[in-house]
């Protein structure tokens, strides 16, 4: 539970980022990061853009599944010699 709040909130600090460089690039002669969220097709498009927010909160499933399939192991194999 843990894990997954602190991926929200460095999710939150990323796009409070992300809006304040934008803003920033309105008084500059180039855009690079509104340009490059462009080209992202602005998130709308999964081919394009995957947010990595998705992916980090695949990965305390994994370790989740990981612990549990090494815990049953464990346990069956205690039953098994008993």
């Amino acid at each position: 539970l843990i894990w997954f709040r602190l991926i929200q909130s460095y999710k939150q600090l990323n796009t409070a980022k992300f809006k304040v460089i934008l803003q920033m690039e309105q008084s500059l002669p180039i855009a690079p990061y509104d340009a490059e969220w462009e080209a992202a097709g602005r998130g709308d498009d999964p081919s394009l853009f995957k947010p990595f927010t998705q992916v980090e909160m695949a990965i305390p499933w994994v370790f989740f599944l990981l612990n549990l399939a090494v815990f049953l192991k464990v346990t069956f194999s205690l039953f098994i010699w008993v």
